[in-house]
C-alpha cells in the first residue's frame, strides 16, 4: 500500500520550515537573493510562465532579477557528460572540433552576459560594474 505524500504550505522563511530555533534572526540576516532562471536547454516555450500576471506581479515586486540561460547544443553538452569533463577541459578536446569550441564559446560568453545583467553577484552595486570573462 503506497501513502500520499504530505506537502505543507511555507511559512515564507525556509529555516523555519526547517524548525530552527533562530530562524528570524537567520532569515532576516541572510536575505537569500531569490533568483528565476529561464532554462532555454530545458524549454524553448516561457509563455506558460510569461502569461501568469500573479507570478510576474510577484517578480516584479520582490524584484526578482531573471536569467534568461541560453541552449547549449545537444552534441556538445553529451559530449561533455559521456567524457566526465568540465569547460576548460571541453576546449582543449579533440572530439569537440572547431565548430564544437565555437559553440561552447558562444553558450559560454551568452551565459555570463546574462547572469552580469542579473547582477547576481554585485547586489548594490552600479550597473556599470559588469561580470566579465575572457574566453580565448
Amino acid at each position: 500500500m503506497t501513502q500520499e505524500p504530505v506537502f505543507e504550505e511555507s511559512s515564507g522563511n525556509i529555516f523555519a520550515d526547517l524548525g530552527l530555533e533562530n530562524a528570524s534572526e537567520l532569515f532576516t540576516r541572510g536575505k537569500i537573493k531569490h533568483v528565476f532562471v529561464r532554462n532555454f536547454g530545458l524549454c524553448d516555450d516561457w509563455k506558460h510562465v510569461d502569461e501568469r500576471e500573479d507570478l510576474q506581479e510577484l517578480i516584479k515586486s520582490q524584484k526578482v532579477p531573471i536569467i534568461n540561460f541560453p541552449k547549449f547544443s545537444y552534441r556538445e553538452r553529451d559530449l561533455l557528460d559521456a567524457t566526465r569533463i568540465n569547460f576548460s577541459q571541453a576546449f582543449l578536446s579533440a572530439e569537440l572540433g572547431i565548430l564544437g569550441q565555437q559553440r561552447l564559446h558562444s553558450f559560454l560568453k551568452k551565459a555570463y552576459e546574462e547572469i552580469g545583467k542579473a547582477q547576481v553577484w554585485n547586489v548594490g552595486q552600479p550597473a556599470a560594474n559588469k561580470l566579465s570573462v575572457d574566453i580565448a
